[in-house]
């Protein structure tokens, strides 16, 4: 009705929970209905069940909420009005209002109904009660009829009867008892259900009172309405007039953007086109790098060759001048042994001509024969020595003739080499290097085995190209004299190489501590490891550098301890030596600066007239200062 006068639709209604009549009912009835019988001696018999537990009472919370509820309930219903103002929040209050008065008058039927039930209990009651006095009653007319004098059959009858009677007389006291009970169940929900029914109807009058002032809320708030709605028009209007106006700004920015991205497009193309030039310019400028960096090597071998010719003179210089210096010495203590046995003579003969002066042309002429013994000794003597010179100057004349035909021999071997590349076509492969070349032909080394025993194989690196697609063999062989069979119980896998260890980092200078570092390599795999001593310099450099950069090719990343470059290698080399000369000082790199710093500044005329020290293949900036030192020395 309230939904029809403020002119909304209305809602669904929130049905609340209904107790079925035929739960509170069915325990408040009569338990059972007691039935007569008359037999032929006119007895009567009556039995009814046994009752069961009073069920629970009923209560209003089933189907109304509980206080606290209703008060939550309302003041979300208020806060919901007072915030939005939603007419509908209203439609759903007055048919929850409407639902509720239907449940009072349900309430009200429910208990007419348990009224009826208790008045029909309470004539069953009587009725049971009069049932109860009238089996006493007839209890006590047997009890006197058996007092009297009666036969022995008629008193067992009667025993059977009063026990009988003496049982549905017991039966009969519980019925009463349970509808006692029930009677006092049912007093107290009905006078539960008056106590909530006066506290609904309370609760109904609250609720109209409420109604009407959210009724006065609705108006205020539609009339809130209205001039928001008003005033929203006016904004919207604002905002038409203001974005058409943001429109055309935005237009007038696009078209500015658009003409700056050309001209920045334009810049772009420009810088992109002087790019391409400037990369050409700079590959062609790394092209000549290196050619430059090819010349340079070449440069830097010849001079490698020249530094290691110097180093052959300057060692047979040496050796003749410690010749020289052993038979200056030798005749020196052959002088003193003279200048000895002269004086211990005069001494004797002193003595001698002492005690006989008579003897004293004997013993004069025995002085002149000695005299004459000791000038023959001293001529053998350097008769002798001069022989062992001649010895020894013909035993270096033969070694250097000997070394001399080995170089000329090792030259004629190599050109033998380089000529089977050049027919091979590997020198004139741009894509093979010289050290690849090297490697690819053998190289002379001695590798360390397993018991730490140093002897001669020829090690070469097998390098199978296969097609696109398919991994490349990549091996390290070796094989004994006279360098036939390779086999594969000789070689390494150098897929399988984790690192590489070069000079100290080697096995072999810690094995054999004459075997020079700087020509020492190992290289370490998961199951062993594989040490290397070269002969010379190239060697090994040929051989490090393949092995490295093979195994960053085949394996995808760099060697560990590899050495790619030719400038890598040298700074390498020149460190390991530096090392190796500390560790044989026994000092500190810093005191080994030091001593080769004070060395340096010293002159020619300082440093005395012997040879200096042979040059490292990397002191390439004082090369002109040695020269100068090995001229004074000679000169």
């Amino acid at each position: 009705m309230i939904s029809k006068r403020v002119g909304q639709p209305r809602m669904a209604r929130l049905p609340a929970p209904r107790p079925s009549s035929q739960d509170w009912r069915q325990p408040i009835g009569p338990c059972s209905q007691h039935k007569a019988k008359s037999d032929g001696q006119g007895r009567r018999q009556t039995s009814s069940p046994v009752l069961d537990a009073p069920p629970t009472p009923w209560s209003s919370a089933k189907v109304l909420p509980t206080s606290h509820a209703r008060k939550i309930r309302r003041g979300n219903v208020t806060t919901g009005l007072l915030g939005s103002g939603n007419v509908d929040e209203q439609t759903q209050l007055a048919d929850w209002a409407e639902h509720l008065h239907e449940e009072i008058l349900a309430l009200t039927k429910e208990r007419d109904s348990l009224a009826a039930s208790l008045a029909s209990a309470q004539a069953e009651s009587v009725q049971t009660r009069m049932g109860l006095e009238q089996a006493e009653r007839r209890c006590a007319e047997l009890e006197r009829l058996g007092g009297g004098s009666t036969d022995v059959g008629e008193n067992a009858d009667l025993r059977k009867q009063l026990r009988a009677y003496a049982i549905e007389v017991e039966k009969l006291r519980r019925d009463m008892e349970g509808l006692h009970a029930s009677n006092s169940v049912s007093t107290q929900v009905l006078q539960k259900m008056h106590a909530e029914r006066e506290e609904l109807q309370e609760k109904h009058l609250r609720l109209q009172d409420e109604h009407r002032q959210n009724l006065d809320e609705c108006k205020r708030l539609s009339d809130l309405h209205g001039s928001e709605r008003q005033h929203r028009q006016r904004l919207e209007s604002q905002f038409q007039g203001q974005s058409s106006e943001k429109e055309a700004e935005a237009t007038m920015r696009q078209e500015i953007l658009q003409r700056e991205h050309q001209k920045n497009w334009e810049e772009l193309q420009k810088a992109h086109s002087a790019h391409q030039e400037k990369d050409g310019a700079f590959r062609a400028l790394a092209q000549l790098a290196q050619d430059a960096m090819a010349m340079v090597a070449e440069l830097q071998e010849s001079f490698v060759e020249q530094t290691r010719k110097y180093q052959e003179l300057a060692k047979s210089v040496r050796n003749q001048q410690q010749e020289l210096s052993r038979d200056c010495q030798e005749a020196e203590e052959l002088a003193q042994h003279t200048e000895k046995f002269a004086g211990e003579l005069k001494q004797l003969l002193g003595h001698t001509r002492e005690a006989n002066s008579a003897g004293e042309d004997q013993w004069k002429q025995e002085a002149h024969r000695l005299d004459e013994e000791l000038r023959k000794l001293t001529t053998h003597h350097r008769e002798a020595a001069k022989t062992v010179r001649e010895l020894r100057q013909a035993d270096d004349k033969r070694k250097a003739k000997e070394s001399q035909q080995a170089d000329q021999e090792l030259q004629r071997s190599t050109e033998k080499a380089k000529k089977k590349m050049e027919r091979d076509g590997l020198m004139t492969n741009p894509n093979i290097i010289r050290q690849m070349a090297q490697a690819m032909t053998g190289i002379e080394v001695e590798k360390i085995d397993q018991k730490s025993r140093a002897e001669k194989r020829l090690l070469k690196v097998i390098c199978d190209v296969k097609p696109r697609g398919q991994g490349g063999d990549l091996q390290l062989r070796w094989s004994k004299a006279p360098y036939r069979d390779f086999s594969d119980r000789s070689s390494c896998d150098l897929t399988k190489v984790m690192s590489i260890g070069y000079g100290f980092a080697a096995r072999a200078p810690w094995l054999f501590r004459d075997a020079p570092p700087h020509l020492c390599f190992s290289l370490h795999t998961p199951s062993r490891s594989f040490d290397f001593i070269c002969n010379s310099d190239s060697d090994v450099e040929a051989l490090v550098l393949v092995i490295s950069r093979l195994c960053t090719r085949s394996q995808g990343w760099p060697l560990h301890g590899g050495v790619n470059s030719h400038s890598r290698f040298m700074a390498m080399k020149g460190w390991t030596k530096v090392q190796a000369a500390c560790r044989a000082n026994k000092s500190t790199f810093s005191t080994h600066l030091l001593e080769a710093a004070s060395k340096l500044q010293l002159g020619p005329s300082q440093r005395g007239p012997s040879l200096p020290p042979p040059p490292a293949e990397t002191d390439i900036l004082h090369t002109d200062t040695l020269m100068q030192d090995v001229e004074s020395a000679s000169s």
